[in-house]
């Protein structure tokens, strides 16, 4: 019996953000995210853990479809014996944003670069992609919850030729 109520929750959700959007003014023109971010970072060996900042502007060209540009930073905190890692990310892409009653969900695909500090050793400066969206769910008429966003993050490593695969979940606040 729970299955049928999952897979008819999961349809009812999947089918509200296909609906009729309102183009009115529920997209705003332009709007800035900043907040929390975790980040799962790929080593080849294992994965680790970073928390850290992230910040997004958006600009709505038109009926939802608009220019993002992202920003992140993660720190790993670090046991005694291992060195502090930091990963600043900058992407840029385009986006589209859908609008459903008080919430807008979005996508995104980000294309740019992402450095890493393995500290004191400093890395250099990959190229990264950004593919995710998330729910923004108004508050008021300016401001808007973040509910989540997440990314999926592959990033060359072109001096190991290879590939890691990044995840990054955020919450925040969003002015619109």
């Amino acid at each position: 019996m729970k299955p049928i109520f999952l897979h008819t929750g999961l349809f009812l959700a999947c089918a509200s953000l296909f609906a009729v959007p309102s183009w009115s003014a529920a997209i705003p023109r332009a709007e800035g995210f900043v907040g929390y971010s975790y980040q799962s970072l790929d080593t080849s060996m294992n994965r680790l853990s970073a928390n850290g900042l992230q910040a997004a502007g958006t600009y709505n060209l038109h009926q939802g479809l608009g220019v993002d540009a992202d920003f992140g930073a993660q720190f790993r905190s670090t046991q005694l014996d291992e060195p502090v890692k930091e990963t600043f990310s900058f992407l840029f892409g385009p986006s589209y944003t859908s609008s459903v009653h008080h919430v807008n969900p979005f996508v995104h695909a980000l294309f740019g670069s992402m450095t890493e500090h393995d500290q004191p050793v400093n890395r250099g400066t990959d190229f990264a992609m950004g593919f995710g969206g998330g729910l923004d769910m108004h508050s008021t008429p300016h401001w808007a919850l973040r509910a989540i966003q997440f990314d999926y993050i592959p990033r060359r490593l072109a001096d190991l030729n290879r590939w890691d695969q990044e995840i990054r979940v955020g919450v925040g606040l969003v002015v619109k």
